[in-house]
């Protein structure tokens, strides 16, 4: 009896040292709120997950996840972890709002006010809600004047609710009121002042103002608020750079380096601020010293194997690549390397070898991103418009916000006959990436072919506008 009586002591005093569901799922969410503090993201992503085998029914842990998301700019998963939270919670205020945002950034306007209306009835008055209505409406230039006095009015009642300091300083920096814009922004400050979207509005009135001085405290200022975050560090680098100051431009981004050794992302950004600056040598000493100090990061490893190719070191990079097959064989970098010699073997004119080997890896994973627009690229050149399309729609399926893809997939649709979803293909390519200047040129010759030679000048003039030295 007395051994019966020790095992269930025993057994108790586990049970209250491992703690019921709800103390363990309390225990991973504050862990994943202090390793977003610490920015931290893989980390934190591995204790919300832990939070959601124990509730996967939290749209509370959903809503987080989401902000993990949104930090490495997994802007696709983040948007489908907040539509699962109001799924779950369909007045979830905080996911509501957030994918109004989104909805506003993707010009979905009855989207937009939907969410509001739906925060709207559950709290009238609710700032952000009304901000997101006002903002719903400024669809062009002319309806900024009209809703400035609404801004304003919303501004009066929350002096200094973010969203709305920002709704208004937008408005005003449309207008060219950069004075008053930055002063509705430093006033929210005062009372938010380690709020991002605030000080990256701030940032930007303040670069259209050319106040450059004033923009480089505000980035300085946001590297105080998340000083482990490579973002605000590489800003300021590209700022330093924007005003040909490279040295400082080379200290902070070495500065990031030595703040986290162990990243590989760092080291990738200093090596690619020397390519940008045609200075090869130096990048190729920042990756060979990375790969010497990380052997095992296989992304430096494709890092030393681009910059080969960019220096028409052909054979260092295929041996680069190779090596790399041979290491991870068929796990996600070893099937990578084989598309990247496959490319190499695509330009060289060795169309049959570049096949077999794209093939080899679509057998294996047949979802392959790389592997699947290298097949599009492939058929493109053979002019079989019908397999680029299948080869680029299967990649969209999964990466819709793949720019350059939803550009081929319209040179795509023009061999194969279907000239309206070509038009489609490429205005989807714009409006993701304005700077496309390849769609921007085929919707115009899309439109000159097809009669409509006003729009087409009004596409090329644009496109002048831009860049008024391509004479192509």
């Amino acid at each position: 009896m007395s051994g019966m009586v020790g095992i269930m002591f025993l057994a108790a005093v586990l049970v209250t040292a491992c703690g019921g569901p709800e103390e363990r799922k309390a225990k991973y969410f504050a862990r994943a709120t202090e390793y977003m503090d610490a920015a931290n993201y893989p980390k934190a992503r591995v204790a919300l997950r832990n939070v959601l085998k124990i509730d996967p029914k939290d749209p509370d842990a959903y809503v987080l996840f989401a902000r993990v998301e949104e930090k490495e700019k997994n802007w696709r998963n983040a948007v489908q972890l907040y539509q699962e939270a109001v799924r779950l919670s369909p007045d979830h205020t905080a996911a509501l709002i957030a994918l109004g945002k989104y909805y506003l950034e993707a010009r979905l306007t009855d989207r937009v006010v939907e969410v509001a209306e739906a925060v709207l009835r559950g709290y009238p008055g609710h700032a952000q809600a009304q901000a997101l209505k006002i903002a719903s409406q400024v669809v062009s230039d002319a309806a900024v004047l009209p809703a400035i006095p609404k801004a304003e009015a919303l501004a009066r009642e929350f002096p200094a609710e973010p969203d709305v300091a920002i709704l208004l300083a937008t408005l005003y920096g449309q207008r060219q009121r950069y004075h008053d814009a930055e002063n509705v922004l430093r006033s929210a400050l005062k009372a938010h002042p380690a709020d991002l979207d605030l000080l990256n509005s701030l940032n930007a009135v303040l670069t259209r103002a050319n106040d450059s001085a004033g923009a480089e405290r505000v980035i300085r200022r946001m590297i105080d608020v998340e000083p482990e975050s490579l973002d605000h560090r590489l800003r300021l680098a590209q700022f330093y750079v924007k005003e040909s100051a490279y040295g400082q431009a080379e200290t902070v981004l070495r500065d990031a380096v030595a703040r986290d050794p162990n990243s590989e992302q760092r080291r990738l950004v200093l090596a690619e601020f020397f390519v940008n600056r045609n200075d090869l040598s130096s990048a190729e000493r920042v990756l060979l010293e990375a790969t010497s100090q990380l052997p095992y990061a296989s992304q430096l490893q494709f890092g030393v194997a681009a910059l080969y190719e960019r220096m028409g070191q052909e054979a260092k990079a295929r041996d680069q690549y190779a090596a790399l097959v041979r290491e991870y064989h068929e796990k996600p970098a070893g099937l990578e390397a084989k598309v990247k010699l496959a490319e190499m073997d695509f330009r060289a004119g060795k169309q049959i070898d570049a096949e077999r080997q794209v093939q080899d890896v679509l057998k294996e994973n047949p979802r392959s991103t790389e592997g699947l627009i290298l097949t599009g690229r492939m058929a493109l050149t053979r002019r079989n418009g019908k397999d680029a399309v299948q080869a680029f729609r299967t990649v969209l399926h999964d990466r819709p916000e793949l720019a350059t893809v939803h550009y081929l997939l319209g040179q795509a649709y023009q061999l194969a006959g279907d000239i309206n979803l070509a038009k489609d293909s490429l205005e989807r390519a714009v409006a993701l990436y304005p700077d496309q200047v390849d769609a921007q040129r085929s919707l115009a010759l899309l439109e000159s072919r097809s009669g409509r030679h006003q729009q087409a000048r009004a596409r090329l003039e644009d496109l002048l506008k831009q860049r008024p030295h391509d004479i192509t």
